[in-house]
């Protein structure tokens, strides 16, 4: 099926408005519940890792994009799917026979009243697993993680903001903006090494432990924490602040373009790069249970990619994933900011100046009207940032000979004021049918701490894999606040033959 140009818009416009109204949401639920995820394991359950179902599994590469945000939505005439397909009705359409885009498609919820959106993206680079006997997995793997996250704004800034793309119709905070919002952007590479044991495995029944250590590298950080502040627009001209409370803090500006390049180059951030560091840690245990076939038959060189492996009743997993914090020292510019008598703050050349020549220039240019003209302090020492700790529980039904529903928890132990990183809660079914070379699943999920319902899909041909965790849900709509895509390259090398049980 040809895809067509205008579906491809809109899903671009999807992730703009998770983008410009901006916690890692990435799940990728298809991929991680599968049999056939190898070293992608090690992310949710190293411990999960003895499942392995080849001698060694190599991951090439892996992207992951999704935003979302609760306010702002791309809302069509017709369902969104009739762009891929390229049947938009004629009324829709303009004298060139494309989509006439118009403005009202954006639309806002008015029963909003706190606002919370985020971007994230995700590049899973080389892992490698690998078995050493019947009883022990080693993996190791690379990842580099930006996020982008708004909680607690005010929907009359957020419109205001929105106002500032046609100056026709800017509009006027007159009553002043008090919500204690907080925006954060974080970015950082990861080395990691996982080891599985498989300790028990008799009669049937299969037990292992595992744990995941990681050294972090500080790509960049940017912060603004308002604890209270009554803020009021005039137009594009000034905004003035009434009364103010911040904390802001940022290495410097171009740690997204740091990200990119770890991303698409492929490689370890230089030295220079690195802005700072510390260390996470992963551990979990696995249970298996209703083997028909005993695991002890198979020989040493280890497991053909054949369901005859997955004979069996039930899987059950636990883990706490990605303990530990993040530390940037004095690469961080830190510093705080409040008032109790009115501040104008022009937006006028001189700031559109600043940041022209860069953004380092227009936020030292914002810094120092605030050391001006406001009650201004400078943070000598800056927190740790936080990983974003969760408690992982995953569990797996055979229901038929290629037929399985699985069960995905996720719960945040992470406040979502805490500075740093944090991954929303989310509770997930994936029923599923596998194959060694095909796979295909529809997961079904309550996310961003379960306000959010969707459905998503994955599909995977031999090593070439593509999912959404809320495909199906924004195509067969036409209201979309958000998007989700995963894709990547990975799969099992050197099958071993597998030996008949006397």
């Amino acid at each position: 099926m040809k895809i067509n140009k205008d579906f491809l818009f809109s899903i671009s416009t999807a992730i703009v408005l998770g983008f410009s109204n901006d916690s890692f949401a990435q799940g990728m639920f298809g991929l991680q519940n599968s049999n056939f995820s190898g070293s992608h394991q090690m992310y949710t359950n190293p411990a999960n890792l003895t499942t392995l179902s080849y001698r060694r599994y190599t991951n090439l590469s892996t992207f992951a994009l999704s935003a979302d945000n609760n306010y702002f939505a791309l809302e069509t005439p017709f369902p969104i799917f009739k762009l891929a397909t390229g049947n938009v009705p004629s009324q829709y359409k303009n004298a060139n026979g494309k989509v006439a885009w118009s403005p009202s498609y954006l639309t806002s919820d008015p029963s909003v009243s706190s606002i919370w959106g985020n971007v994230n993206m995700e590049w899973r680079g080389p892992s490698h697993a690998r078995r050493l006997g019947q009883r022990l997995v080693y993996a190791w793997g690379m990842r580099t993680r930006a996020n982008m996250a708004v909680k607690d704004l005010d929907p009359k800034m957020a419109n205001w903001v929105n106002s500032l793309a046609d100056s026709s119709s800017v509009q006027n905070l007159i009553g002043g903006v008090t919500h204690p919002f907080n925006f954060q952007a974080n970015a950082y590479q990861e080395l990691s090494a996982s080891l599985s044991y498989n300790f028990i495995n008799v009669g049937g029944f299969r037990a292992a432990i595992g744990g995941t250590v990681k050294y972090l590298m500080g790509l960049g950080h940017f912060s603004i924490i308002n604890n209270g502040a009554d803020i009021q627009t005039f137009g594009m001209d000034s905004i003035r602040i009434n009364q103010s409370n911040m904390q802001v803090a940022y290495s410097d500006p171009q740690f997204m373009q740091r990200f990119m390049n770890g991303m698409v180059g492929g490689v370890l951030p230089t030295l220079s790069s690195i802005m700072g560091g510390g260390f996470g840690f992963d551990v979990g245990i696995f249970l298996e249970g209703g083997n028909k076939d005993q695991m002890d038959g198979i020989e040493e060189k280890w497991i053909i990619p054949d369901m005859k492996l997955h004979d069996y009743g039930w899987k059950l997993s636990a883990a706490l994933t990605d303990w530990g914090s993040m530390n940037y020292g004095q690469q961080i510019k830190q510093y705080t900011v409040s008032n109790i008598t009115p501040v104008s703050f022009p937006l006028d050349t001189g700031l559109a100046k600043a940041f022209a020549i860069s953004n380092e220039n227009g936020l030292k240019y914002i810094e120092n009207f605030a050391s001006a003209n406001m009650n201004y302090s400078k943070v000598s020492t800056t927190a740790p940032l936080t990983l974003p700790t969760m408690l992982q529980i995953q569990g797996d039904l055979r229901v038929f000979s290629k037929v399985f529903v699985g069960m995905h928890w996720q719960q945040s132990l992470v406040s979502v004021k805490t500075l740093g990183f944090r991954t929303p809660s989310s509770l997930v079914v994936i029923p599923r049918f596998e194959t060694a070379w095909f796979e295909c699943s529809m997961p079904v999920s309550l996310t961003q701490d379960y306000k959010r319902g969707a459905v998503g899909a994955y599909l995977r041909v031999g090593p070439i894999f593509i999912g959404s965790d809320n495909l199906v849900t924004t195509v067969l709509a036409n209201k979309a606040k958000g998007f989700n895509l995963y894709f990547g390259v990975s799969g099992g090398v050197k099958p071993a033959k597998r030996t008949k049980r006397g």
